[in-house]
């Protein structure tokens, strides 16, 4: 969500990228003003920001100011981001989804999880001269996002010819909504668990379990604004054991009670 400020757009993905990229958004402005960008529990994705103008203040959360002058990275678990040009400022920038890094780069986001990060110290992303392309192209939004959707396409291929057994675990786990055991995940590749834990680890950056928990509560809360007050029987049919136990997942992952959220109300 965008403050009303700011000149913020969003911009979807093409579809056959939609289970890697949530969306992009642009952001142009001419004033001091600070523009803020406000993520929801459904924007659990680390955000990759090309940096088109000057240098910017960039906030995270409550973390202190830090001054960039390039392109950075957003960690996944970030909720507020908060960004002050020096002058004029112009941006583009790609969210994931929880699991679309995979593909595209082998850091683990966890290590990204609430930071501020410059990309010329990712050097596995640094090294592939991304920075170079995107800035080179003309900076329309459709001609960046056909720039990095190209890009972005040349990554998957490569990662699709070592790591399909991988890619093929996250559509099985995709496809039941989080609600597969690793277990069961392990047999229908003809791995073993801890062989399938350790490629998670390396090429996602979170085990399979946490990712089946990921998908689970995301696939809840897209559901929830319809539910109605027998929150037990929600809890049940979206995947949980009972409503304690939705509760706990909800309040770990947003801060508030499925109905504080709702109402926007403090719990």
């Amino acid at each position: 969500m965008m403050n009303r400020k700011s000149p913020i757009n969003k911009h979807e993905p093409h579809p056959r990228f939609k289970d890697f990229i949530q969306c992009y958004w642009t952001l142009n402005c001419s004033d001091d003003d600070i523009s803020t960008i406000y993520r929801t529990a459904l924007d659990t994705g680390l955000d990759l920001i090309f940096n088109l103008s000057g240098p910017i203040e960039c906030i995270v959360d409550d973390s202190s100011p830090v001054t960039i002058a390039g392109d950075f990275m957003i960690g996944s678990l970030a909720r507020q981001i908060q960004i002050k040009p020096k002058w004029s400022i112009s941006m583009f920038a790609v969210r994931f989804t929880p699991e679309g890094l995979y593909p595209f780069f082998s850091m683990p986001p966890v290590d990204l999880s609430d930071f501020c990060i410059e990309l010329e110290e990712v050097w596995e992303l640094s090294g592939f001269g991304l920075s170079k392309l995107i800035h080179g192209t003309n900076q329309t939004p459709e001609r960046l996002i056909q720039t990095f959707e190209g890009f972005f396409e040349r990554r998957m291929n490569d990662f699709r010819s070592h790591s399909l057994r991988i890619e093929m675990a996250v559509t099985i786990i995709r496809s039941y909504k989080g609600e597969v055991p690793v277990e069961t995940l392990a047999n229908r590749l003809q791995i073993s668990r801890r062989h399938l834990e350790r490629k998670f680890t390396e090429r996602i950056g979170v085990p399979p379990k946490q990712l089946c928990r990921i998908f689970r509560f995301k696939n809840a809360l897209i559901h929830l604004k319809s539910a109605e007050c027998d929150w037990a029987s929600f809890a049940v049919a979206n995947g949980y054991f009972d409503q304690a136990h939705f509760i706990h997942e909800f309040k770990f992952v947003t801060g508030h009670t499925p109905v504080s959220y709702l109402t926007g109300k403090p719990s």
